[in-house]
């Protein structure tokens, strides 16, 4: 295959811009995915600076009060005058000021509350102000509902609200597969960004004077030429492929060594088909490199947004999800979520998999199609 032969003579001669660009983007797309956060279920409450004025009588009440919040708060002595500073320094995030009277007031039934003071939006305090209302509320309860003095209720009350209740998970989840699904999206950025340049880099060489020329009076035909030329872009795509497809497997080898791997793996290898045939289609219009490169950081950048690469689909408008159908990599970021969060293998959800893989194989052809008539539309104004 001469033609394959001269690919590959013109691959190497740019080897060294092609590889930094590889690499580059390899890096930026590692990078967006250790960004990510994992997907978890627990909760842990988060401590807080909590400062407490006293101005009542130290009683059992407001001394349980503060045996409780012992769970939820760091406790720091500020003095009144200088709480809104030391608010707003973040020396402490709630100042809690317990007015005369409040013990008396409560105990009688009479509506009173604490004063507090906090950090605006600190979500952080949200537990510390829930644990004050939960135990005046307790108590309250215990009173009207016993004939126990405050000092009998307090042990009982810090006990039950100190109970907690564990949650054990029914549905075994796979290792890691919310990661695995944000790698795979995120390919979709390394693969438009490689492999346009590369085919657009390639195609510009091909599309010289003097080569061309040299084409036309070859007994080499414009058919030979389009499949040997399709043929050799599709053999890039899939070396760009294979290498991160196996970097997967090295990164997150237990979840790829599984069925959810397979499918993985066969959706990229169906994207990759549909931007090696629309890197090739693209790049007959291309003529120099400064805009093969504004047009492939354009292109990669916009559709993977658009296609929820970058941002969950779930946070995208409805209009902006229709228009990202008419871009290949839509159906395979819906593909990459559906297998990222498959908790079961049914013959439905393998069904709507693959409808989705069929789609990006359609792509491909129709790119592929459209290339061939493209060429020889532009190989007949040039003659």
């Amino acid at each position: 295959m001469r033609v394959f032969k001269v690919y590959l003579k013109i691959f190497y001669k740019n080897i060294v811009s092609i590889v930094i660009t590889f690499v580059a983007f390899v890096i930026i797309c590692l990078l967006f995915i250790r960004s990510n956060p994992k997907e978890t279920y627990g909760f842990q409450p988060t401590k807080t600076y909590v400062t407490v004025i006293n101005k009542d009588a130290d009683t059992d009440l407001l001394n349980g009060l503060k045996k409780y919040l012992d769970n939820f708060a760091y406790f720091r002595n500020v003095e009144e005058k200088n709480i809104e500073d030391a608010l707003y320094f973040r020396e402490i995030y709630i100042a809690l000021i317990i007015p005369e009277g409040f013990t008396a007031k409560f105990l009688a039934g009479e509506e009173v509350s604490l004063i507090e003071k906090s950090v605006p939006d600190a979500a952080h305090t949200v537990a510390t102000k829930r644990a004050i209302n939960k135990y005046l509320h307790t108590v309250k309860v215990y009173l009207n509902n016993t004939d126990e003095t405050v000092s009998e209720v307090i042990p009982a009350v810090i006990d039950d609200l100190e109970k907690s209740i564990e949650i054990e998970k029914t549905v075994q989840e796979a290792n890691a597969p919310v990661e695995v699904a944000f790698y795979y999206n995120y390919l979709t950025y390394l693969f438009i960004s490689v492999i346009f340049t590369v085919i657009g880099t390639v195609m510009i060489v091909f599309r010289q004077k003097h080569l061309r020329q040299r084409i036309d009076v070859s007994p080499l035909s414009q058919a030979k030429l389009n499949a040997q030329l399709i043929l050799s872009h599709l053999f890039l795509g899939l070396i760009v492929f294979a290498i991160m497809c196996g970097l997967s497997f090295i990164l997150y080898p237990r979840s790829m060594l599984s069925i959810r791997g397979v499918l993985f793996v066969l959706n990229a290898f169906c994207v990759t088909l549909a931007i090696g045939a629309m890197g090739y289609a693209f790049s007959l219009y291309i003529k120099t490199r400064n805009v093969l490169g504004a047009f492939t950081n354009v292109f990669a950048l916009g559709t993977c947004f658009i296609c929820g690469a970058f941002v969950p689909q779930d946070l995208l408008s409805k209009g902006m999800l229709t228009f990202a159908r008419v871009f290949p990599n839509y159906y395979y970021v819906v593909n990459n979520n559906r297998i990222g969060f498959l908790t079961e293998l049914t013959s439905d959800s393998l069904t709507k998999i693959f409808i989705n893989m069929l789609i990006q194989l359609l792509f491909a052809l129709a790119f592929m199609i459209a290339s061939i008539f493209i060429s020889k539309k532009q190989m007949t104004s040039e003659n």
